[in-house]
């Protein structure tokens, strides 16, 4: 079911994305996610195919279409997630260069991530700068050298996607330490390989198990001043046009795994048997089913206004923050639902519906929380 209408382009997208998240991603789920192996494989098809290039200027080699991206994105989630979640990432730090990068930088990077042959990885989290961004403590002072000008940065990110598999970091550092606040932030883009970048090991999730996150430290890693992401103390507001794209890519996720738990729910109840007939002629199981469905239809719904709102340029954080809140929610309540139906065997890894649970709920922590978002909702309400 869609509320809006797609281009041929866009439904002959649509069939291709789902086909291949059914002969491909689904199997490569099944086969690394219990092992909490890394999705590179799936991410490399996907570059083939062209999907990571869709949100990548067609300038520079990609399709320069958001709302094509997102649809994709819902479709290979609803397989498998962390594919998703990765190039939800990579798309941030792709989009933040279309948008703020000077020509040298795109040329550097755009035509190389848009065909997958690097990930991008946005790190701005640290262990004592969550939700609250601003209260970031990495630097990067600017020094003189014989080869040029150039920043020292040092800290440490924490929960960075990507992170030890991209080949480019966008890094976001205090620039003016005794600036107030948001002011004195700048953002750079840190090679794979620069001496000094250096990764813990990845984190241990029960979620999102085929996404890798890690430390990143920065230990006097030496970037040179070409490398800044927009003028100094742009990078919040920088960071906070990464989050929205980010947002969209999040609820997309969240639909196609929404999507799933139905599917899911729905194959498994018209097959058990119970009371001498199938479980989907009980009404409580008609029940569930109906609102499962309305949920996912929703979800669509606002995360289709909110991706053609930001393709046309318009100022949507509201809308955005909108969609992902009810999207990683429906998610979670879908998920949850698809487990409860399938009785005892929900929580057995014999069926996805577990893995569904276990994705969704992180959806509703990464790029901003919930509560995060309704504080954003609640701004443009109140005033």
């Amino acid at each position: 079911m869609r509320g809006f209408d797609l281009t041929p382009e866009q439904e002959r997208l649509v069939d291709e994305a789902r086909r291949f998240a059914e002969e491909r991603v689904v199997p490569a789920a099944a086969g690394l996610e219990p092992q909490g192996a890394f999705c590179g494989e799936v991410l490399r098809e996907m570059g083939e195919r062209g999907y990571l290039g869709l949100p990548v200027p067609a300038e520079h080699g990609g399709g320069g279409d958001l709302v094509s991206f997102l649809l994709a994105v819902e479709e290979v989630a609803r397989g498998w997630a962390a594919p998703g979640l990765a190039a939800g990432v990579s798309a941030m730090v792709a989009l933040a260069l279309g948008q703020h990068g000077t020509p040298a930088q795109k040329e550097r990077y755009l035509p190389r991530m848009a065909k997958g042959e690097i990930l991008g990885c946005f790190a701005l989290t640290e262990p004592g700068a969550g939700s609250d961004a601003a209260a970031l403590s990495a630097t990067a002072t600017l020094c003189s050298a014989p080869g040029g000008d150039g920043y020292v940065i040092e800290g440490r990110k924490l929960f960075s996607t990507n992170a030890g598999e991209a080949g480019v970091y966008l890094v976001f550092a205090k620039t003016d330490p005794a600036a107030p606040g948001i002011k004195g932030i700048s953002a750079f883009l840190v090679d794979a390989g620069t001496l000094g970048l250096e990764f813990g090991l990845p984190s241990d999730k029960w979620g999102m198990r085929g996404s890798v996150d890690r430390e990143v430290f920065l230990n006097g890693c030496r970037v040179p001043a070409s490398n800044r992401l927009g003028e100094e103390g742009q990078g919040f507001r920088i960071a906070l046009s990464a989050l929205d794209t980010g947002r969209l890519a999040v609820a997309a996720q969240a639909v196609g795994v929404a999507q799933a738990s139905l599917d899911a729910a729905v194959a498994f109840v018209k097959e058990r048997q119970q009371f001498g007939a199938p479980l989907a002629r009980l009404q409580a199981v008609q029940f569930a089913a109906a609102d499962i469905a309305c949920g996912v239809d929703a979800a669509r719904l606002l995360l289709h206004r909110a991706a053609r709102m930001a393709a046309r340029g318009e100022r949507c954080s509201a809308e955005i923050s909108m969609a992902k809140l009810f999207a990683t929610e429906q998610a979670m309540t879908a998920a949850s639902k698809a487990v409860q139906l399938h009785g005892g065997r929900g929580v057995t890894n014999a069926y996805p519906v577990g893995r569904y649970f276990r994705d969704a709920k992180v959806m509703e922590i990464y790029e901003g929380t919930s509560e995060i978002q309704r504080l954003v909702i609640a701004r443009e309400v109140l005033g």
